[in-house]
């Protein structure tokens, strides 16, 4: 997602962070799509809802599962793997791995 937005790799650890990441690609949304109208349509829908996506998994799923302060049953485990599905089926609808056609 930050390659098709042409957001560099970040070349220090500090920057890899989820979090960083985060402000990262928010920024870039908030620069490409001015206002909230700009962000109802096309692309700008699109990189809105995926932040949004990616935003909302970090604290209950990726954190706990990072710092071992979770252990998810089966069904929730399942339950995950269909959330992510869906996440990494909606950008490999408008992006590959490289993030091209660049946004």
């Amino acid at each position: 997602m930050s390659r098709c937005l042409g957001i560099p790799d970040p070349t220090r650890a500090a920057g890899r962070s989820w979090g960083n990441l985060l402000k990262v690609i928010k920024a870039e949304i908030d620069v490409r799509w001015l206002t909230t109208t700009d962000r109802l349509l096309g692309d700008g829908r699109m990189f809105e809802e995926t932040y949004a996506a990616l935003a909302a998994m970090q604290n209950p799923y990726r954190n706990a599962t990072m710092h071992l302060d979770h252990k998810y049953t089966e069904d929730e485990a399942q339950n995950l793997f269909e959330i992510v599905k869906g996440f990494m089926n909606r950008i490999a609808d408008r992006m590959n791995e490289n993030g091209d056609p660049k946004a």
